[in-house]
């Protein structure tokens, strides 16, 4: 449950996530230590012709995310 967006989503959803928090915990650093840093990769390579090597681990960090969003929807 993320607690600052529970209201909101409890008012219009009528459920909260139970395992929004540490889902995000989880996510978090792969989206602040792969995610970003492959995507402005991706936009300095490419001028070269080189962006889809950026690209690549971008794609692979967000299917790490896609993962982890599946593993705790799951539980």
């Amino acid at each position: 449950m993320n607690v600052p967006t529970a209201p909101f989503a409890l008012y219009h959803f009528d459920r909260l996530a139970g395992l929004g928090l540490i889902a995000n915990l989880l996510a978090m650093p792969v989206i602040s230590f792969v995610s970003a840093p492959s995507a402005a990769l991706a936009l300095l390579l490419t001028p070269f012709g080189l962006g889809y090597v950026g690209l690549r681990l971008f794609g692979y960090s967000l299917e790490l995310v896609l993962m982890i969003a599946h593993l705790c929807a799951g539980i």
